[in-house]
Parts: structure tokens; C-alpha cells; sequence
């Protein structure tokens, strides 16, 4: 029985722990988000600027990616047919 009631009463505080998280995100989804703010006060070729950082950081990401990809694949290609190592 003792047992019983700790595993409810631990059960009992989780659900009160989400709860808690389940507002505390409503309330931020309802705020308005700080990004607008500094939208709003900034002209339209700053926020591009802004963006084309996003999108340049973004483009390099993928081409190292897509680039390290590529070098697998050739040394892959190399060790299966050149060097028949498998």
C-alpha cells in the first residue's frame, strides 16, 4: 500500500510538472516574439541583409556537407573497384 501511494503521488507530480510546461508555453506562444519587434523597426534592406547571413551560412553548411559526402563516395568507389579490397 505504501508503495501504491508513492508511485500515485509521484505520478501526481509529473502531470503537475507538465501542466506547468503546458502553460508556461501557451503563455510564450501568446507573447509577441522579440524578432517582430526588431523587424518592425528596421528597414527592408537591413532585414534582407539579415536574412542573406541566414541563407549564406545555411548554403555553406550544405555544400560541406554535400562535398564530404561526395569524398566518401569516391573513396568508397576507389577501395570497391580500383583497389578491390572488398
Amino acid at each position: 500500500m505504501a508503495r501504491a501511494a508513492e508511485l500515485e503521488a509521484q505520478i501526481l507530480a509529473e502531470e503537475q510538472i507538465a501542466a506547468e510546461s503546458r502553460k508556461s508555453r501557451d503563455r510564450r506562444a501568446k507573447t509577441p516574439a522579440e524578432d517582430t519587434a526588431i523587424y518592425s523597426s528596421t528597414t527592408l534592406a537591413q532585414r534582407a541583409a539579415q536574412e542573406y547571413g541566414y541563407v549564406q551560412r545555411d548554403l555553406r553548411r550544405i555544400a560541406i556537407v554535400g562535398g564530404g559526402l561526395l569524398i566518401v563516395l569516391v573513396i568508397i568507389d576507389i577501395l570497391l573497384n580500383v583497389a578491390h579490397v572488398f
